[in-house]
């Protein structure tokens, strides 16, 4: 007889719990500015054959990137990545969070060819100099008239007239010459004074014939050359005085002789003028 050996029972336990681990990290560079960070997020789930307790850790993961810039703490301005712009005849680019310089450079000045009556002036725009055409209206004696186009011509009516208006409205400029019998036994005229308007201001200069000097005015007020208000600047020479619109490059002047000049930059009123001083 054979006896069979006895079956017997393998049993494997498995540990109840595996403690969670925890990982947490912290990244710094510099310019521009980069951080990360890991926080644990933990799932826990229990099997139906036993005790068994499974706990897992998940990172996850956020990235904040700083905006890259430039600053300029002194005066707390701030200038983005790729910004450029002009600084006191340098250039200038914000780049990486730095601010790259270079020197502006200026094209050799050339004189134009086509200036009328050959008028030409040479200006700076902070950096560098051009040259630029001006057009230029003299009005002289009993009145003879040199036009922008170097016409000539005599105009002898007691009167005040338009020397330069805008056809369109541009810069709000209108020039007029007061006129009056200057010689009485002569059938003829001779500029008294110029009335000048800009915008909403009204510029004026006169003779003042027995004083054989010009006297000034801004908005019905007496004036004393130096004098500048409202974008409108009044000079004298002692003899000459002379009224200069610097945003527009253009001045009139008036001499105690009855000699007056008007002056306009080709460049803001070409082709946009009309009056006794002719079409520009």
């Amino acid at each position: 007889m054979t006896t069979k050996p006895t079956p017997f029972t393998e049993m494997t336990t498995k540990p109840t719990s595996e403690g969670p681990s925890t990982e947490a990290t912290t990244l710094y560079t510099s310019q521009p500015t980069t951080f990360s960070t890991r926080s644990p997020t933990t799932s826990e789930s229990t099997t139906s054959a036993g005790p068994t307790t499974m706990s897992t850790t998940i990172s996850t993961e956020s990235t904040t990137r700083t905006i890259c810039e430039c600053r300029d703490l002194k005066r707390n301005q701030i200038w983005a990545c790729g910004e450029k712009w002009t600084e006191d005849c340098i250039n200038k680019t914000c780049k990486g969070g730095k601010i790259e310089m270079t020197s502006v450079t200026c094209p050799n000045p050339v004189r134009p060819t086509m200036c009328p009556r050959g008028q030409m002036v040479r200006v700076s725009d902070g950096c560098c100099d051009y040259w630029k055409c001006d057009c230029r209206c003299d009005l002289y004696g009993d009145p003879h008239y040199i036009s922008f186009q170097g016409v000539t011509f005599d105009f002898l009516d007691n009167c005040t007239y338009i020397l330069v208006k805008e056809k369109t409205l541009r810069h709000h400029l209108t020039v007029a010459v007061d006129n009056y019998f200057c010689i009485p036994e002569l059938d003829g005229s001779c500029a008294k004074g110029i009335i000048l308007q800009y915008q909403n201001n009204t510029a004026t200069v006169s003779i003042v014939p027995d004083e054989y000097r010009v006297k000034s005015t801004l908005n019905q007020k007496s004036v004393e050359p130096p004098y500048e208000e409202n974008g409108i600047r009044f000079e004298t020479t002692g003899y000459m005085v002379s009224v200069y619109i610097p945003e527009i490059r253009s001045h009139i002047s008036l001499t105690p002789s009855n000699t007056v000049t008007v002056t306009l930059a080709m460049e803001h009123f070409l082709h946009n003028t009309q009056g006794q001083c002719g079409l520009y």
